[in-house]
């Protein structure tokens, strides 16, 4: 399970019954087991057991690996069908999707992915297409891809909860949050700026692709370099063209940024930051990102709950 994704989820949700006192919004953490789950980075999370039942939820997201148990895929087919039967959204993020798929509810769909998830799912279900966004809803069927695409879905269920002045405050605290170079504090480089960090360049974007799905469990940059089908020194010089860093340092960057936005926006210990955003430990992250940031994330978190902050 994606730590990040889901942490930055469950914070959007919170922030919104904060606006909105009122009209609260139930979440639960849901899995097959009912008890503690492992997250990608290793962090435990605690869960209450998904059953047949669950078309109560008026939202049922999906998040996890692309592999499941014949018992566990035959329990999502059962969980999914009764969600949809009573006329309830299902969502998939990123990987989860491949399960989803296996069910047969996806036949036909346009669905939301990274290029690798829809490559994969086109490979198995050639009936299956992409979606020109990074999330999607068909009907009662939404999907996102990596990253933070999951609070574009989650928007949408907070609008009939809030009024159309929070609903703007909340996206604000929270979309915004995506790679977004300028100049590199950490390097003095300018950088190349777009507004999803990609560059026009295949070869380059594909590898940017590859940095953000592998940014709890880093990949080597000579695997990158072997993914994208060239050697480390040409990955090296196309990418201080495109984008004015080394592969190591642009994809340290988008770790940083996934950092920041997870101190930012979640609760989670700082410990489980680290661990989020591919470091070994909460020292070499507070190291890097007061070089980044100009503090460190302790700091950062200290600043932020001091009277009169507004983010």
């Amino acid at each position: 399970m994606p730590l990040d994704q889901l942490s930055v989820g469950l914070a959007y949700l919170k922030t919104a019954n904060q606006l909105a006192p009122d009209k609260r919004l139930r979440v639960s953490v849901l899995s097959f087991a009912g008890a503690d789950v492992q997250s990608d980075c290793g962090v435990n999370l605690s869960t209450s057991r998904i059953d047949d039942d669950a078309a109560r939820c008026g939202y049922l997201f999906l998040l996890g690996g692309p592999d499941l148990p014949p018992d566990q895929q035959n329990h999502l087919g059962r969980v999914a069908r009764s969600q949809l039967r009573a006329g309830r959204v299902l969502g998939a993020v990123e990987a989860a999707l491949i399960p989803l798929a296996r069910t047969g509810l996806l036949c036909g769909l346009d669905v939301a992915a990274s290029s690798s998830v829809l490559s994969a799912l086109q490979e198995q279900f050639p009936d299956i297409s992409p979606a020109s966004n990074d999330s999607h809803a068909s009907g009662a069927i939404w999907s996102a891809g990596s990253g933070f695409s999951l609070l574009n879905l989650l928007s949408k269920t907070t609008s009939d909860t809030l009024t159309p002045q929070e609903q703007p405050r909340l996206n604000r605290k929270f979309l915004s949050y995506r790679p977004n170079f300028g100049r590199c504090i950490a390097c003095a480089h300018d950088v190349a700026q777009v507004d999803d960090g990609f560059t026009g360049d295949i070869v380059v974007d594909k590898a940017i692709e590859l940095f953000r799905n592998n940014l709890e469990e880093p990949l080597q940059i000579n695997s990158i370099a072997e993914e994208v089908g060239i050697s480390v020194r040409q990955l090296e010089r196309k990418f201080v063209t495109a984008t004015g860093l080394t592969p190591k340092a642009y994809y340290l960057e988008e770790r940083l940024e996934k950092a920041h936005a997870i101190v930012r926006c979640t609760n989670l210990t700082l410990a489980e930051v680290a661990l989020a955003s591919g470091f070994g430990s909460y020292a070499t992250l507070s190291q890097k990102y007061k070089q980044r940031f100009g503090q460190t994330p302790a700091c950062e978190r200290a600043r932020m709950s001091a009277p009169g902050f507004e983010t």
